[in-house]
């Protein structure tokens, strides 16, 4: 019945966020700041935020961002529940409207789905140009998971489907079974088939057992 798992990067397979974490690596949290205050009030879409988010590294080298990526805390569990669904057939799919360096970091500690589709920073000579490719917003990860499983051959129906955060909800609607891990809000909780809390991924690989028995 179920053939693919469907998962958030950000606050799911990992502990952070992965343009917070970049910001505070890089010393620019600060400036970041008046962005996100721009997008809270609505100045600004999300498109824009990141943009201007990227725009405050350029110039960094792409080594220095690896370097950053490789200190990306995994969550406890992330490679277990990855093994197990691959263990009983299903492909794994990230969507992230975080950054696609955090594949690096996942792929490290064995947690790396099979397809990540994420936002990509701009690199020209090894150099971190400051613009980057928006692919994943705050409105179209339910579109992006739709469009992506298509592509594959699978229907939303066949998904299992893993979100925390507002963003996750189109995706969670449409999965074929739905689960919130440490959701942020009561809309989280309301679209979610399954509820997990923890500091660890140990709950939903349990859930992960129950539906695939």
């Amino acid at each position: 019945m179920f053939r693919v798992l469907v998962t958030d990067v950000d606050g799911v397979l990992t502990c952070i966020n992965i343009w917070d974490f970049l910001h505070r690596c890089f010393g620019t949290k600060e400036r970041a700041r008046v962005h996100e205050l721009w997008y809270r009030s609505g100045v600004i879409d999300y498109v824009a935020w990141a943009k201007l988010d990227a725009l405050l590294w350029r110039g960094r080298s792409w080594g220095e961002v690896l370097e950053c990526v490789s200190k990306v805390p995994v969550r406890s569990g992330a490679c277990e529940l990855i093994e197990f669904a691959r263990s009983r057939g299903l492909r794994v799919i990230g969507v992230s409207a975080g950054l696609d360096v955090v594949y690096h970091a996942l792929a490290r500690a064995g947690a790396a789905p099979d397809i990540l589709v994420a936002n990509r920073l701009r690199v020209c000579g090894g150099v971190v140009t400051g613009d980057v490719l928006v692919l994943v917003t705050d409105r179209n990860k339910g579109v992006v998971m739709e469009e992506v499983l298509k592509m594959l051959g699978y229907s939303c129906s066949e998904a299992i489907v893993i979100g925390e955060g507002v963003i996750d909800v189109p995706m969670l609607e449409r999965g074929g079974v739905s689960i919130a891990f440490n959701p942020e809000g009561p809309e989280v909780e309301e679209v979610a088939d399954y509820v997990v809390r923890g500091d660890d991924l140990r709950g939903v690989l349990d859930v992960l057992k129950k539906v695939l028995s």
